[in-house]
């Protein structure tokens, strides 16, 4: 019996261990197979999804283990020590800037949910509506912060640390060489072969953001006394030899220029904490690197740029920072530093009202600038503001990671953001201040510190003009937890120097209450992360899967019984409710050429049934709201009169919703013409015409004010722009449907010389 309770207390004393060796474990092979994941082959997968799945389940599964292992080792310091002090909070952040960085992220995410609560779609600001710019909701914030906390707490090893530097490096390597094999025509995984690589990512600038961060970290680890061989030199040289072309063949700018930074900052970390025998050691590694790379980027290949996308990215960096002066943003600058001061402009026009697409409180429009839009509102505020738009392009992300949080989570959340920042870097600081005096001598863990610090800085500096990710955002949080872990590690190896405070009374969590807390936490945690795994990971996969098994027609589209099935499962991702919806519409067509009206009929009613329940959860997005405006007026111009009031509505809406944008404008004033409501159309006509000095041309404008003008009874005036219409694009569709409404015009006035002359003109 007694031998039994031994085994049994053993076991019990073997558990915290082993819960904090599967959250480390699980932290790293979420890790490592974020950047790799991606769906195979042709699906109608979202790219990120299977990122984001890898991120929310393993970050649920640490949360949880994580918050049971704590009830484990409070329960027994409770058993062991009944009278100790409870858990005092002031004194845990005390004067060390290390803690009070943690503390402002997690407030900044509580300050984040406050935002989502306050946000005009709450459901999309928590989950998110697109899982391809993952990152930004409070699901997502949630798990990178998790991946933040465990690597701050729980990587406070030279083992654990270097573990994680391998798995950068590893993951970063795959991809590089991946990417590379795209370059040069391999790619039997997804058959992606564009002129900028984005190997296993969805975008060139996450992929080479992400191999940037890898670089400095490649170089620093050639550095332990256990690597110096030569060996071990030129294969490191090689692995970035790899890097560098990754980079080079995604031809992104920005990356370019953080990585840069990145590895200037490296060098710099070195010499101060190194010897110049190192500082030397790493040059070599890094020119071997640099040779190896010009090696692979002029390696002849049928489909390969051979670089010149490289070239052309680097070569215009200095003309596009000295002519920012010059720049005219006053139409769509398109990409590049143009495009995003463009864009820069109009998302700072957002702070200057927080203008939502719905009517609000006066409450919740005064809490605007404190918390911001809510989490993801970003796509549906920026249509509202800015410069006219020529093309319908339409951006999710203002291409700067803090211009993001300061309209998702106001002047609070962006406070809180720069002062995370701040409060790293200064970690960062006072770490290398000690380890320059002497006061601690760890050289076991100063490259990894350099390293690390590096690969942190030149993600800072790409985020400036880069579209953060969970594909690269994951790393970013584990290299600014890593910095956390080794800086309080250097500090507990010193004694601080500060005035003496005598322990604080407030705030103090007795051993009973602090066991409480945790073990209600645990249970909650366990639940809710479950619920969540099951009712939105989980089930949402499934669907994805339903169509990547589902039967294939003989021109190799999705049979429609798999579609169903699929959107069904996930009602609320538009990529399946769209394609549904579009396939009954297409059907509706094709029947009433056909000339079955009836048949036609039900299957636009099924299309736009499935869109107005799509509708519910996201009333705000795009595509949706225009296929639902062109049902209506498909229904309107079938002779179903009792859809004109919709399909008044929906253009109306359309109009509204994306007000900057003439295109639209112009055509829900075509539209408006047809409903009767011919003063509407020409107000409309008006709001387009205004912006053709910002923009270009619009006839289809000038022809819908020409025959809201004629229905009106204003003939001349209507003459006029018919016959602008077509002096704006004299051989488009405007000006064809302006020489018939002339035709029209001028028959009516019994001047046939001139009816014919636009009939003539109107043919083909």
């Amino acid at each position: 019996m007694a031998r039994t309770k031994v085994v049994a207390a053993d076991k019990r004393e073997q558990l915290p261990q082993i819960l904090e060796t599967a959250v480390v474990r699980i932290t790293l092979g979420t890790l490592f197979l974020i950047p790799l994941i991606f769906p195979i082959g042709q699906t109608s997968h979202p790219f990120g999804e299977l990122k984001t799945f890898v991120l929310h389940i393993g970050m649920s599964l640490v949360t949880i283990l994580w918050l049971w292992q704590k009830v484990l080792l409070i329960n027994r310091e409770r058993e062991m020590n009944p009278t100790a002090e409870g858990f005092k909070i002031f004194d845990w952040t005390g004067y060390s800037p290390m803690k009070w960085a943690v503390a402002s992220l997690i407030v900044m995410l509580l300050a984040e949910v406050l935002s989502a609560a306050l946000s005009p779609l709450p459901a999309i600001s928590f989950f998110g509506v697109n899982e391809n710019f993952g990152g930004s909701n409070v699901y997502d914030s949630f798990s990178l912060l998790v991946i933040f906390l465990v690597v701050a707490f729980k990587f406070r090893t030279t083992e654990r640390l270097e573990q994680l530097a391998w798995v950068l490096i590893g993951s970063a390597t795959i991809a590089s060489a991946y990417g590379i094999a795209q370059n040069f025509g391999w790619d039997p995984l997804a058959n992606r072969f564009e002129s900028r690589v984005v190997s296993s990512f969805g975008n060139t600038i996450n992929f080479s953001a992400y191999v940037g961060m890898a670089v400095p970290v490649t170089i620093a680890i050639s550095l332990k006394k256990s690597l110096a061989d030569r060996k071990y030199q030129l294969l490191f040289g090689l692995v970035l030899a790899l890097l560098f072309a990754g980079i080079w063949f995604s031809a992104s700018r920005g990356p370019i220029i953080g990585g840069a930074f990145g590895v200037a900052t490296l060098f710099v970390g070195i010499a101060l904490l190194r010897s110049k025998a190192e500082l030397l050691r790493g040059i070599l590694v890094t020119s071997i690197g640099v040779l190896g790379a010009v090696v692979i980027m002029f390696m002849p290949a049928p489909e390969a740029k051979s670089g010149s996308e490289g070239f052309a990215a680097v070569l215009s960096i200095g003309s596009q920072i000295s002519d920012i002066g010059s720049i005219d943003t006053s139409s769509d600058a398109g990409g590049g530093l143009p495009g995003r001061i463009q864009n820069w402009r109009n998302t700072l026009k957002i702070t200057q009202g927080w203008e939502v697409p719905k009517q609000e409180s006066v409450l919740k429009r005064a809490a605007r600038p404190l918390f911001g839009l809510g989490p993801e509102m970003y796509v549906y505020s920026y249509p509202l503001v800015g410069d006219p738009h020529t093309r319908q392009t339409f951006t999710a992300h203002p291409h700067n990671y803090p211009l993001l949080v300061l309209i998702g989570q106001g002047y609070v959340g962006f406070g809180l953001l720069i002062s995370s920042t701040v409060l790293i870097l200064f970690s960062v600081w006072i770490s290398l201040r000690r380890l320059r005096s002497g006061a601690v001598k760890m050289r076991a863990v100063d490259w990894i510190l350099i390293a690390f610090t590096a690969g942190l800085a030149g993600k800072i500096v790409e985020s400036q003009v880069g579209v953060a990710r969970v594909s690269d955002l994951a790393m970013t949080f584990a290299l600014a937890g890593a910095v956390i872990a080794i800086s309080e590690t250097i500090g507990s190896r010193v004694k601080i120097d500060g005035p003496a405070n005598e322990p604080s009374q407030r705030f103090v969590l007795s051993n009973r209450v602090m066991f409480q807390t945790v073990v209600a936490g645990a249970l909650i945690a366990t639940v809710a992360a479950s619920w969540l795994a099951v009712s939105w990971d989980v089930r949402r996969l499934s669907a994805s899967l339903a169509i990547t098994f589902a039967e294939r027609t003989d021109d190799g589209s999705i049979a429609l019984e798999g579609l169903i099935t699929a959107q069904k499962r996930a009602p609320e991702r538009r990529i399946l409710t769209m394609q549904l919806a579009d396939i009954y519409f297409i059907n509706a067509i094709e029947r009433s050429n056909e000339g079955k009206v009836d048949d036609a009929r039900l299957s636009a009613l099924a299309a736009r049934e499935l869109l107005v329940e799509f509708e519910k959860r996201d009333p705000y997005e795009r595509n949706s709201q225009t296929a639902l405006a062109k049902t209506s007026s498909t229904l309107v111009e079938w002779g179903h009169a009792e859809f004109v009031d919709e399909m008044r509505y929906r253009y109306l809406r359309l109009a509204d919703l994306f007000r900057q944008y003439p295109a639209i404008i112009s055509t829900s004033a075509t539209a408006l013409v047809r409903t009767g409501d011919n003063e509407l159309a020409i107000e409309l006509a008006d709001k387009a015409i205004a912006m053709e000095e910002q923009t270009n041309a619009w006839p289809a404008a000038w022809y819908a004010k020409g025959v809201a003008l004629i229905n009106l009874g204003e003939t001349d005036e209507a003459i006029a722009a018919l016959t602008t219409a077509i002096e704006k694009e004299p051989l488009g569709v405007s000006a064809t449907q302006s020489h018939q409404a002339l035709a029209f015009i001028y028959n009516q006035q019994g001047n046939t010389e001139r009816s014919e002359f636009h009939s003539s003109a109107a043919s083909p």
